[in-house]
């Protein structure tokens, strides 16, 4: 409660306040993690130009599930959320990064992150939200024996083949060479 009470600025709304602790008032104990933070993330995506209609789509849709919902119920609930939006990547590459920081199991990782690589292919696009999802997916390359490494072996082959490179090596530069980082 207190992180996200020290995040709000002075620009945020009224219904941004009221519709925070509406939902954290909903919250139980027996609330998933993956629950909990999407709707943290989906709460980050607001902003004051964020219409009413928007408000009120996301509390029908984040109403309608549950602890038993499954993973593509709530990849769904993105997806409409997103095409409310006027950001059409920013909040679904948001929502991927938390689906695949919160999912342990590893079916539904290798779907998220084959996921990412499809959208990956389609778009041109490059932001700290994509960055951070492209690290989760580099991250895979650890483990030794697993579906999620030959997936990644298998995207990063696809993106040398492309000669796109630039778009994995700047953000790895970009943190290697920043003042704070140097060592």
């Amino acid at each position: 409660m207190f992180v996200l009470l020290d995040c709000l600025s002075d620009e945020t709304s009224a219904l941004y306040y009221r519709s925070m602790f509406v939902l954290l008032d909903c919250l139980s104990d027996e609330t998933s993690a993956l629950y909990y933070r999407s709707m943290f993330v989906l709460l980050d995506c607001l902003s004051d130009e964020t219409s009413a209609l928007y408000y009120r789509s996301m509390f029908v849709l984040l109403d309608c599930l549950s602890d038993e919902t499954s993973a593509l119920y709530y990849r769904s609930m993105f997806v409409l959320l997103d095409c409310l939006s006027d950001e059409t990547c920013a909040l679904y590459y948001r929502s991927m990064f938390v689906l695949l920081d919160c999912l342990s199991d590893e079916t539904s990782a290798l779907y998220y992150r084959s996921m990412f690589v499809l959208l990956d292919c389609l778009s041109d696009e490059t932001s700290a939200l994509y960055y951070r999802s492209m690290f989760v997916l580099l991250d895979c390359l650890s483990d030794e024996t697993s579906a999620l490494r030959v997936l990644a072996t298998t995207w990063l082959t696809h993106v040398i083949q492309q000669g796109d490179l630039a778009r994995v090596m700047e953000p790895i530069l970009q943190m290697l060479l920043h003042p704070d980082t140097f060592r």
